[in-house]
């Protein structure tokens, strides 16, 4: 059961254990607290990775016709470093090394095409087009979303890609050496995913299982441990029009649960809970309350208490939810309005243990770094 604090839209006033310098500003959501700062970046998409290997987190951040990326300074700071060309529509980024150089690459979804763009990384962070680059891709009407792996444990990157038409996802089985198997395996997910999807394990046998937004419901399968990427279809968990979903431990169980957000029609943020195996049920308390239009969902540990959290965003609204998890309760917060909120990225950024967050204007040129001070407890 939920127990929010105050209403679905109130947050803890407690204040920051950080102590901030003096002209920084304190924004408080539940017992988490950040400061922030703006970033001139590109849309709509957003990864955080080490791109250089040195230590620090890296951001790639593409929008048509370039990918851009920005060098991370391990104190939450970030200097724009190179550019690449994204392809027509970039809509999603992977961050993962395929062809096993040591060197991270980035898979590109583009939208309103038929193709991927892959872009090899170096050491010097400069991004070129894979031999195979754009990769076409037997999906329907175009991607929306991407990620990528090793699903099989074979050691090699795999994809996963929305295929709507299908009414399910096409996974590309990785070779080692940058290139994909074709025309790939279409995994059943009982609707037509519109965007994204979470992978994890949600049953405990140490194999990545699925999860999409299907129209009326949030697909749920499960790998068969007999291998060969065959999965196999469960009950799926009953959310009101989802349009984004991920997983996390929210209530430290052990077991991974699921946060799902309505579409452009709906107002509702819904918490299911992960048995660990394969079924969620739904919370007994009412959903949280959103703007409607929930398109991006991240998890991460933003007050350092060791549960999973989750950041919300609305593009109709100004809305940035944050929900805090707990054992025997979750906390709501919100973060200061942004004109469009789209693109979102988790990571700790200035490396002091807790979880940053990176929120992208869709119509500004601007994102918002948002970086922990909670000591957490």
């Amino acid at each position: 059961m939920i127990i929010l604090l105050g209403s679905s839209l109130s947050a803890c006033t407690s204040p920051p254990t950080a102590n901030p310098t003096p002209e920084e500003e304190i924004y408080l959501a539940g017992d988490a607290a950040f400061t922030a700062s703006s970033l001139p970046i590109q849309l709509p998409a957003l990864v955080l990775a080490d791109f250089d290997q040195d230590g620090h987190l890296d951001l790639a951040s593409a929008g048509e016709p370039n990918l851009t990326i920005y060098r991370g300074d391990g104190d939450g700071g970030f200097t724009r470093q190179s550019q690449a060309t994204a392809g027509v529509n970039p809509v999603d980024l992977a961050a993962v090394d395929i062809n096993e150089d040591g060197f991270l690459d980035l898979v590109i979804a583009n939208h309103d095409t038929d193709f991927l763009t892959i872009l090899l990384g170096s050491s010097d962070m400069e991004f070129s087009p894979a031999p195979n680059s754009p990769l076409h891709i037997a999906v329907s009407p175009h991607p929306h979303a991407v990620q990528a792996a090793d699903l099989d444990r074979d050691g090699h990157v795999d994809l996963v890609i929305d295929h709507r038409d299908g009414e399910g996802l096409l996974v590309l089985k990785g070779n080692g050496d940058g290139s994909f198997i074709q025309p790939g395996i279409l995994v059943d997910m009982g609707g037509d995913p519109y965007r994204g999807m979470a992978i994890g394990d949600i049953n405990g046998d140490e194999l990545l299982d699925m999860l999409t937004p299907n129209p009326a419901e949030v697909g749920v399968v499960v790998q068969d441990v007999g291998g060969d990427l065959l999965f196999n279809l469960l009950a799926p968990a009953p959310a009101e029009a989802p349009f984004a979903a991920e997983l996390g431990d929210f209530n430290r169980d052990g077991y991974l649960d699921l946060i799902a957000a309505s579409d452009e029609g709906s107002a509702r943020v819904e918490l299911f809970w992960g048995d660990g195996s394969g079924v969620f049920s739904l919370d007994a308390g009412p959903p949280f309350e959103l703007a409607p239009g929930g398109k991006n969902i991240v998890v991460g540990d933003f007050n350092g208490d060791g549960f999973s959290d989750a950041v919300v965003c609305s593009y109709q609204s100004t809305e940035i939810m944050v929900l805090l998890g707990g054992e025997d309760s979750m906390q709501v917060g919100f973060l200061p309005g942004i004109e469009h909120p789209w693109g979102l990225a988790a990571g700790d950024l200035n490396e002091d243990g807790h979880t940053d967050l990176i929120v992208a204007d869709d119509t500004a040129g601007l994102a918002t770094v948002f970086l922990s001070t909670t000591a957490g407890e």
